[in-house]
This record gives structure tokens, C-alpha cells and sequence, in this order.
């Protein structure tokens, strides 16, 4: 937690966005994320550590400088084409200590959803389009054959509008137990 500057007095979510080669709106879930936070729609203090896929990038510009939001950027490039890149047992380690320290994992269609199962956190997966999403929707991925076994195994959450949304990750944060 120290060397994200993360606080150990906080409940901590990580969001694993799905970056500018899978989805165009990571912009707009952070701006959903950011004003959820601000108004105080979560049942406890939380903050909220964004991790990047390896190798991708996302426009983080809604978040920049708010205490609340930690970037972590995996990875090591091997050259200078995106997602050309290596992920050392250091950067393994370091992804096992933050799901380790999650409260929560938030995420779009990624494997981080079956990581956050094995560490047995509780996991939602968003399940419908944030405002402002309009050239794709987050539906498309549901229809992929690798994610769709995974969707329908009961280990995830999937609300499909924004109040069941927060009321999901209230409910986790307040209960991790809940749909153990």
C-alpha cells in the first residue's frame, strides 16, 4: 500500500479499465467512478486503484490529481508499439499484493475478474453503458465465448443500471462475504 501511496484506512477498489485497444469509454466510467466519489454515494470511504492492462493506455484526465484515484501502470515495454511488452514475476508479485489488498475488483471483460475470484474478492463486472458511451457498448463483450462461461458462473456481479450498480459494490464493500 506504501509504495502506491495508497491508505490502509480506506476500503480500496480495484478498477481494472479495459484501455484504448478494448474499450473506447474507460474516460467515461472514470468520470461515473469520480462522481459517485465525490458525492458520497459509497457506504464507506473508499479509493479506487486503476490498473492499467499491460502495455495500454486510457484517458485519465477526469481523475488526475484527486487524492482518491492511484494509477498503477504494469509492465515493461519491449518496444515502442503498445501492448509490445513483458510482465516480470515482480510486476506478478506486485499484481498478487494489490489484489491481495482490494476490498473489491471492478472490471469490464478482463481475466482480472478470475483473479479477483481466486483471491476471493467479490467482483462486478460493468454491465451497462455510463453516460456518455456512445460509439460502443459495454454489451458486445457479454457475447464473447471466452467471457461468456465466466459471466454465467455466479462468481461476479453484473448490475445492469447505475443504481444497482452502487447498491452492488455497497453491498460488497460492506459485506465481502456476500455471494462468497
Amino acid at each position: 500500500c506504501a509504495s502506491l501511496s495508497l491508505d490502509p484506512n480506506l476500503k480500496t477498489i480495484l478498477f481494472a479499465p479495459g484501455g484504448e485497444i478494448l474499450y473506447k469509454h474507460d474516460r467515461q466510467v472514470l468520470m461515473l467512478l469520480k462522481k459517485l466519489l465525490d458525492s458520497g454515494a459509497f457506504a464507506v470511504p473508499v479509493q479506487f486503484l486503476v490498473r492499467f492492462p499491460p502495455g495500454d493506455v486510457l484517458d485519465t484526465t477526469p481523475i488526475e490529481g484527486h487524492p482518491r484515484f492511484i494509477i498503477d501502470k504494469p509492465g515493461t515495454a519491449i518496444t515502442a508499439r503498445r501492448k509490445e511488452n513483458e510482465i516480470s514475476k515482480s510486476d506478478n508479485a506486485h499484481l498478487e499484493d494489490s489484489l491481495f489488498h482490494s476490498d473489491l475488483v471492478l472490471t469490464l471483460v478482463s481475466t482480472m475478474a478470475i483473479d479477483g475470484a481466486v483471491f476471493d474478492k467479490p467482483v462486478v463486472i460493468l454491465g451497462f453503458d455510463v453516460p456518455g458511451a456512445t460509439e460502443q457498448s459495454v454489451r458486445t463483450f457479454s457475447v464473447r465465448m471466452h467471457f461468456r462461461k465466466i459471466l454465467g458462473s455466479g462468481l461476479l456481479s453484473v448490475p445492469k443500471n447505475e443504481a444497482n450498480f452502487l447498491a452492488q459494490i455497497n453491498a460488497y464493500l460492506s459485506n465481502p462475504s456476500l455471494d462468497r
